[in-house]
C-alpha cells in the first residue's frame, strides 16, 4: 500500500492532467490536440472516485447522519463557490453590457445548462450518487465488469431514442457513473489487469474509428460522441485514463526531476476554483489569440488568481476564532 502522502500527490497531478487538457480544448486547439485531450472529464471523475474511496468509502457504510452530514460538506465544496462565482460572473456581465437572460441564469444555477457548468453538474451528481455506489464493492470483480458493460450498452442504445435536452442530460449520467463505480472499485484490481483493461478500451476504440473511417471518409473525433459519451468515446477516455493511472508515479518522478512538481500539485488539489476562474478569461481570450497563447494565459493567470485567493483565504480564517466558520470558509473558497 502506498503513504497517504504519495497517493495524494500522484492524483492532484493526474487531475492537474485532467484540468489542463480541459482548459486546452476550450482554446480552440488543433485537432490532434483536441483528440489527445479527450480523457480529461472521465478521468477527473474517475480521480474523484478514488479519493472518495479513501476518504469516505473505506469508513465503512454511511449512516443516516453520517451521509447528511456528508451532503452537506459537498454541497459546501461544489455548489456553495459555484453560486456565488455565477453571482459574480452575471452581474459583471450586467454591467459591462454582455447579452444574458434569465433563461440562461436559471439552468446555470440548476446546473442543467450546456455552457461550462455541465462539468460541474457530472461532479456534483457524481458526488451525491457517490455512497450509493459503494455497493459496487460488494460485487466480484466479474460482476461489477458486467454492470459497467451493460450501463454502457444501454447509455448506446438510449442515445439513439430522444434528442430531447433534459433526455439527454440524463443519461449522460450513466457512462460517467461507470467511471465513478470502477475509480472506487480500482484498488482491487493489479497492474496487470488494468493495463489489460486499458488495452481492451484503445483496441475497441481503434476498431470504432477504422469503421468510422471508412463509412465517412475521414477520422472522427471521440468528443462527436461525447454528449451523451457513446463507447468511441468512452473506450478511448478509459483506456488512456488506465494507463495513466499505472504510470502515475513515474509522472511524479518526471515532474519531480524537471521541477513543477510542487505547480502542478497546487493546480491539481485546486482544480475547482481554477476552472471557475478560467471561464471569463477564455471567454474573453478564444478567438482574439492563437490557441497556444490563449492556453498559456488562461490556464496559469487562472492559477495564479487561484494561488491569490487561497493566500487571502488563510490570513482571513486566521484572523477568525471561530474554528467552524474558519473551516467553512475554507471549503467553500479554497475546497
Amino acid at each position: 500500500m502506498i503513504s497517504t502522502a504519495t497517493r495524494n500527490t500522484s492524483f492532484d497531478i493526474l487531475r492537474f492532467l485532467a484540468l489542463t487538457g480541459i482548459v486546452l480544448v476550450h482554446s480552440n486547439p488543433p485537432m490532434i490536440l483536441s483528440q489527445l485531450r479527450s480523457f480529461d472529464v472521465p478521468l477527473m471523475v474517475f480521480i474523484s472516485a478514488i479519493c472518495f474511496n479513501y476518504s469516505s468509502g473505506r469508513n465503512g457504510q454511511f449512516t443516516n447522519a453520517r451521509l447528511i452530514e456528508y451532503y452537506k460538506k459537498r454541497i459546501i465544496r461544489l455548489v456553495v463557490p459555484s453560486w456565488i462565482f455565477l453571482v459574480f460572473y452575471f452581474a459583471i456581465s450586467y454591467c459591462i453590457g454582455s447579452n444574458i437572460n434569465i433563461k440562461q441564469i436559471i439552468m446555470c444555477f440548476t446546473l442543467t445548462t450546456e455552457w461550462y457548468f455541465w462539468i460541474i453538474r457530472i461532479l456534483v451528481v457524481m458526488a451525491f450518487l457517490a455512497p450509493f455506489f459503494l455497493f459496487t464493492k460488494k460485487l466480484t470483480n466479474k460482476q461489477l465488469i458486467i454492470v459497467c458493460v451493460a450501463v454502457l450498452i444501454i447509455t448506446e442504445l438510449l442515445a439513439h431514442i430522444s434528442n430531447n435536452y433534459f433526455f439527454l442530460i440524463f443519461i449522460m449520467c450513466l457512462p460517467y457513473s461507470v467511471y465513478y463505480c470502477l475509480g472506487i472499485n480500482v484498488d482491487r484490481f493489479t497492474n496487470k489487469h488494468i493495463k489489460y483493461f486499458g488495452a481492451v478500451c484503445i483496441l475497441i476504440y481503434a476498431i470504432i474509428a477504422i469503421i468510422l473511417y471508412y463509412t465517412k471518409g475521414e477520422y472522427v473525433l471521440t468528443g462527436k460522441y461525447k454528449y451523451p459519451p457513446q463507447l468511441y468515446y468512452t473506450s478511448y477516455a478509459l483506456g488512456i485514463s488506465a494507463f495513466l493511472y499505472i504510470i502515475r508515479h513515474e509522472i511524479v518522478d518526471l515532474f519531480v526531476k524537471i521541477k513543477i512538481e510542487k505547480l502542478t500539485r497546487f493546480i491539481g488539489s485546486h482544480t475547482f476554483w481554477i476552472y471557475l476562474w478560467h471561464i471569463p478569461i477564455v471567454d474573453y481570450m478564444r478567438d482574439k489569440f492563437n490557441w497556444c497563447f490563449t492556453f498559456c494565459i488562461v490556464f496559469f493567470s487562472s492559477a495564479v488568481i487561484a494561488y491569490g485567493q487561497t493566500l487571502l483565504i488563510q490570513n482571513i480564517c486566521k484572523m477568525i476564532k471561530n474554528e467552524r466558520i474558519s473551516k467553512t470558509i475554507k471549503m467553500v473558497f479554497i475546497g
